[in-house]
């Protein structure tokens, strides 16, 4: 049995002054196979907006309309350097302008902390846009963005697991879907799907690190980050799953690819979570599946930055995100202090918790392919 390649990328091209394509034609889309991660397909694009999401039971996606919602408003707060121009004559090198402040990473000037901090560029709100690019101004529209993402989306499941059947495997499994959409600088809107297996942790906790400051543009997910992270990826220590951004004051925002939540008791004795505040980090669907999860269970959800400090009061503490749902941290390493900090083994709220966010994750699966589709004439 030969052995199939690891991912399908679909990628679907509209230029300036093409007709959008609603619905779109299979003919439109360009397929192609290869083995890049996720993060390489994302490293090897031109940089955009774009979210990550998983399949449930293998044909359906979680929490398919918050991804839609994230992508739509991401295009709304982005100007691209075409919309901003009146020429067409830009540079390759920078195709979008954030509504919000871009980070730029580099290496902390003090080695001895193995910190990285962040440089922080100037504020684009001064661009306006002055030409209109017609699909996009789709994309930005609430009611309509579903109509030339969800298609592409649709076809990079089809193409991927009719790979996985042409090879001969016939436990096809959940995957994952990266939806990019980019613009160059001549008008000519890219919206590209990365599909590969899901792939998940065999354990249900993990250790982290302090390591880095918060990022200033968390409210769109620009896969610029992933570049600039790269240099916080590197410096975590091994043995170490994830990094926590904090700030000076020692307040903890998120992960680099995570939101942080902890269960602690207030001062009443009340059990509640307690994450950083939604409009400082870039809150994940599976963090807002958690806040729903636990308004079903009457846990209060106190939206104030957890602090190090105050570990002490901790029941438990937690990652969430797309391929590891709610993550129990058993162990915090912070470099700077040359300390490591063990948490709490067993929480029944957590426990509870992430039971139910697996129920919760079903109930939000949306259809997207039919089993069916698989069989049918390419």
């Amino acid at each position: 049995m030969n052995v199939a390649p690891k991912a399908v990328v679909v990628t679907l091209d509209i230029g300036v002054a093409d007709p959008i394509p609603v619905p779109c034609p299979s003919p439109a889309f360009r397929v192609s196979r290869c083995d890049a991660s996720a993060k390489g397909f994302l490293l090897d694009n031109t940089r955009g907006v774009y979210t990550a999401a998983r399949s449930v039971n293998t044909f359906s996606i979680m929490d398919l309309p918050a991804h839609i919602q994230r992508l739509t408003l991401a295009v709304q707060n982005t100007t691209f350097d075409y919309e901003a121009s009146e020429s067409s004559q830009n540079s390759p090198d920078s195709t979008l302008v954030l509504g919000q402040r871009t980070s730029i990473v580099h290496e902390a000037a003090s080695e001895s902390q193995q910190r990285i901090c962040h440089a922080l560029a100037e504020p684009a709100l001064s661009k306006p846009r002055v030409r209109t690019i017609p699909v996009l101004e789709l994309l930005r529209d609430p009611a309509r963005s579903a109509e030339i993402i969800l298609p592409v989306w649709k076809e990079s499941m089809l193409q991927y697991y009719r790979m996985l059947t042409e090879h001969g495997q016939t436990a096809l499994g959940d995957c994952k879907v990266t939806i990019l959409i980019t613009c160059d600088q001549h008008g000519t809107v890219r919206i590209t799907a990365h599909c590969d297996r899901l792939v998940q942790p065999q354990t249900r906790d993990c250790q982290v690190c302090v390591l880095g400051l918060p990022r200033r543009s968390p409210s769109v997910k620009d896969s610029k980050w992933v570049i600039d992270r790269g240099h916080l990826e590197k410096a975590i220590q091994s043995g170490n799953t994830e990094a926590l951004l904090v700030d000076p004051h020692g307040q903890i925002y998120e992960g680099l690819i995570s939101n942080f939540c902890v269960i602690k008791r207030d001062p009443s004795g009340q059990a509640v979570l307690q994450t950083a505040p939604l409009s400082h980090v870039l809150s994940g669907t599976v963090l807002g599946m958690v806040i729903h999860v636990c308004s079903m269970l009457g846990v209060p959800v106190l939206f104030e930055f957890p602090k190090l400090s105050e570990r002490a009061s901790w029941l438990a503490a937690f990652l969430t995100s797309t391929t590891r749902g709610a993550f129990k941290i058993s162990r915090i390493a912070d470099p700077a202090s040359n300390q490591v900090f063990d948490l709490p083994s067993e929480c029944s709220i957590l426990h509870r918790i992430q039971q139910e966010l697996e129920l919760e994750a079903v109930r939000r699966a949306h259809l997207v392919l039919q089993a069916a589709e698989l069989a049918a004439e390419q």
